[in-house]
């Protein structure tokens, strides 16, 4: 087998083994994250209101956590579309007349 070929399946299975981290264990770590926040929240609402207690940084945690875990489920997402760096915006710009 050539080198060209080798490398070439070497991708292949990276691409496989990246996607399959991105799809498996990523999105249950952002679903994660993203249900910690809420129950944290909720949490916070229930020391504030019923007990009159809150956490000094409980509201910074919420707000950080529930970005980090949307950014994650953002990257998830874009992961798994299709690469759209080819593709024409709009089909006249491709030669490709619309009627």
């Amino acid at each position: 087998m050539n080198r060209e070929a080798m490398s070439v399946s070497s991708l292949d299975k990276f691409s496989t083994l990246l996607n399959k981290f991105l799809t498996e264990i990523l999105s249950k770590f952002t679903a994660i994250i993203l249900l910690g926040a809420t129950l944290f929240a909720l949490l916070e609402i229930v020391r504030r209101y019923i007990f009159g207690q809150v956490f000094e940084w409980g509201m910074d945690a919420v707000v950080y956590a529930m970005m980090s875990g949307i950014a994650l489920s953002i990257s998830v997402t874009q992961a798994k579309k299709k690469p759209f760096g080819n593709e024409c915006i709009s089909p006249g710009a491709c030669g490709k007349r619309t009627p």
